[in-house]
């Protein structure tokens, strides 16, 4: 029985104990530790040895002082604020930003955290540099008018932004204002136009660009001036040009053709005609004299086309096996003539132009196809993809974003035309085809879903208005996921 009672009694004694333990913890958790709300939304920009920070400021008033701490140094404000400017960041490295509240009891909210990289000036010294301007005449053969073009200004922390500023002065530093500018901000290109220049003078054109740091590809804060200048006399810019003399009017001085010059070492000329069985050659003059031809080593032509004959002096000359429609290049320095011509001769307008007859000439010339085989093992031997067959028509398919053909069209009648598509596509959502005829965009056409890959609607794409002439057509693809059949101008 007594035993019993000390069992009982050290169990009350044990129960004591605990409830002054349960006490004590009990009451840790009457003053309650309330912490500051933290900053939230944090907003950072890159500027010349200087970052911007914003942010919106916590809603609950506990925050007493702002902190913004970059390892270099620890700022504190002595009151919730929601935007700086940290100016003097010339190291040229990365920054480590942690921003956060503090309130009156020291208790911290939870820190944001940002890594920055402003562009420092002895960064912008070491890495970027402002290159000499291309010149070139801008007709591609008389000097008194030249063009100046810059070009891919951007890269990855710089981007070139606002104006050009520049002046061009003759060799009596008198300015000249016969000058026309084109800025292409968002391409990174810039290009000034001189006219009526005196081609034995010299000048000298002083220029200066702008350009911002940039973070996600927005432009911010501040600009730095990059400078240049190039003296030159016009015509140390001269390009002669040469001729292409044809054998359709019987080898004597009324069968050369000018080649006008584009820029160094490479000639253009478009839309030369011949037919079967004609020849050309290139020469320096328009002469007849074997002295004056070039001796071209290779030609690059397109077989189905052209074929290459040994005059018998090692001059190579070109004789068309078809007639249509031609385009030259001829680049004198690697000695290298390159003919495309038309599929199925010039598709003319009011008409039908059907989508697989695109010019031959192959990748980059007649069109841009991503991976070079032609996937529908139809019609044709390049890199289009052509499936279908006669019945309805063969069509083009496997179209990717930014893929292209084109096409030798005559408008016959200047007016007002209504185009439309035929396409097919099992997509409900279709991208566009887009017409550059000379490569101005004409129009842009936003196709929609027939439920199949193969079955093809008409779709009206909408009214153009065009001049009568010989164009180069081109039917641009953008996120496209449609066959393309057929494409249809109606006069108005």
């Amino acid at each position: 029985m007594k035993f019993n009672n000390l069992i009982i009694a050290v169990i009350l004694l044990i129960g004591c104990f605990s409830c002054d333990d349960l006490d004590d913890k009990h009451n840790q958790y009457l003053t309650e530790t309330v912490y500051p709300g933290r900053i939230d939304s944090l907003r950072t920009y890159i500027g010349i040895e200087q970052v911007y920070l914003g942010w919106d400021k916590p809603t609950d008033n506990k925050a007493d002082k702002t902190i913004v701490d970059y390892g270099i140094e620890t700022i504190v404000f002595d009151a919730a604020i929601d935007t700086l400017v940290v100016t003097g960041l010339d190291s040229g490295e990365t920054y480590n930003f942690q921003v956060y509240n503090i309130d009156t009891n020291e208790n911290q909210s939870v820190k944001l955290y940002a890594d920055l990289f402003p562009v420092s000036k002895d960064w912008i010294a070491r890495n970027l540099m402002l290159s000499q301007p291309i010149v070139t005449p801008t007709d591609g053969v008389n000097v008194n008018s030249l063009t100046f073009s810059w070009k891919a200004l951007n890269n990855g922390v710089m981007q070139y932004k606002d104006g050009l500023e520049f002046i061009l002065t003759d060799e009596n530093e008198n300015e000249i204002t016969d000058i026309s500018v084109e800025n292409n901000v968002d391409e990174g290109v810039l290009i000034i136009v001189a006219s009526n220049l005196d081609i034995n003078k010299s000048y000298t054109l002083s220029y200066k660009m702008s350009f911002s740091p940039k973070i996600d590809n927005k432009v911010i804060l501040d600009t730095t001036p990059l400078m240049g200048e190039i003296t030159f006399i016009p015509n140390d810019f001269a390009l002669d040009p040469i001729y292409l003399l044809t054998a359709s009017t019987g080898w004597d001085e009324s069968s050369f053709i000018t080649i006008a010059a584009v820029e160094p070492g490479k000639y253009v000329a478009k839309s030369i005609s011949l037919g079967a069985g004609e020849v050309f050659r290139a020469f320096k003059e328009p002469s007849l004299s074997s002295e004056e031809q070039y001796g071209f080593s290779s030609f690059n032509v397109v077989s189905a086309l052209m074929k290459v004959s040994d005059d018998g002096d090692d001059n190579l000359q070109l004789i068309s096996t078809a007639s249509g429609l031609y385009n030259l290049t001829i680049e004198t320095t690697s000695k290298i003539i390159s003919i495309s011509g038309t599929y199925d001769g010039i598709i003319e307008f009011p008409g039908t132009l059907e989508a697989e007859n695109y010019n031959t000439g192959g990748q980059g010339v007649a069109y841009s196809d991503y991976d070079g085989n032609n996937r529908g093992n139809s019609y044709r031997n390049d890199g289009v993809d052509i499936s279908g067959g006669p019945t309805p028509s063969f069509n083009v398919g496997w179209t990717n974003d930014g893929e292209w053909l084109a096409y030798t069209v005559e408008v016959l009648e200047t007016g007002s035309y209504r185009v439309n598509f035929s396409i097919a596509s099992a997509n409900a959502t279709v991208g566009q085809l887009v017409l550059k005829f000379d490569e101005k965009e004409t129009l842009v056409f936003q196709g929609v879903g027939t439920g199949s890959w193969n079955i093809f609607t008409n779709q009206l794409a909408g009214d153009i208005e065009l001049e009568a002439g010989i164009y180069e057509l081109k039917v641009e693809m953008r996120n496209p996921g449609l066959n393309f059949d057929a494409l249809t101008l109606t006069k108005n």
